[in-house]
C-alpha cells in the first residue's frame, strides 16, 4: 500500500507534537512542507526523529515568509530532505514543455548546486496539485500530485486523524470540484 502523503504548509509546533504523537509509530505516513516556509518545526521533527521532505521553490527563496537560501542549507544540515517543487510554484498544467522543463531543471541543479547534505533534487511535488506527463522524461522521480492530503493548521486533532481515511479525502476532493 502506497504511503499517506501529508501536506503541511505551516502549522504552530503545538499542533505539530499532537499530530506527530498520533501517526510516529505509523510506517504508512510520509511528511511534506511545501513552499520552503518559515515556521517549520524543527523541534518536534528531531524529538519525532521524523523523516520528512522539505520542498522549495529556489525562484522565491527569501521572499515574503519563506526561508532564505542559508537557512534552507541549514535546515537540510539538521538531517531534513530539500527536495524539488519547482523553481517559481507555478502550476505545470497550463504551462508550454519549453516552462515545465525550465521549472523543473531550474530548481533541480539550485538544489544540486546549493544542498550539499539531504538534497533530493529528483523528488518533484507538483506545484498545487497540477499534473504534467513530461516531468518522468526530464528524470523526475516520486513525483508528488493529487494524493497527498493536505494538513490545515487550526483543525482537531480529531479532524486530523479522520482526514487519513481515503473516503475523507475522496469526498474533499469531490467537494472542492463542485465549490464556487
Amino acid at each position: 500500500m502506497a504511503p499517506k502523503i501529508l501536506t503541511y504548509h505551516s502549522i504552530s509546533e503545538e499542533e505539530f507534537r499532537e499530530q506527530a504523537q498520533y501517526f510516529k509509530s505509523r510506517l504508512d505516513i510520509l511528511v511534506t512542507f511545501d513552499d520552503g516556509l518559515r515556521g517549520f518545526p524543527d523541534k518536534v521533527t528531531s524529538e519525532f526523529k521524523l523523516p520528512v521532505i522539505f520542498l522549495i521553490n529556489p525562484g522565491l527563496l527569501g521572499q515574503g515568509d519563506r526561508m532564505s537560501a542559508s537557512e534552507v542549507i541549514r535546515l537540510s544540515e539538521t538531517g531534513v530532505t530539500i527536495a524539488n517543487h519547482g523553481w517559481s510554484h507555478k502550476p505545470l498544467a497550463h504551462l508550454p514543455p519549453d516552462e515545465i522543463k525550465f521549472e523543473y531543471e531550474r530548481a533541480r541543479d539550485w538544489i544540486k548546486e546549493n544542498i550539499k547534505q539531504n538534497a533530493e533534487p529528483e523528488i518533484f511535488a507538483l506545484p498545487k496539485g497540477s499534473e504534467d506527463e513530461l516531468l518522468e522524461s526530464l528524470g523526475a522521480k516520486n513525483i508528488f500530485g493529487a494524493e497527498r492530503i493536505d494538513v490545515y493548521p487550526g483543525r482537531s486533532l480529531r479532524y486530523f486523524k479522520s482526514s487519513l481515511n481515503p473516503v475523507f479525502q475522496w469526498l474533499r476532493r469531490k467537494k472542492s470540484q463542485f465549490s464556487l
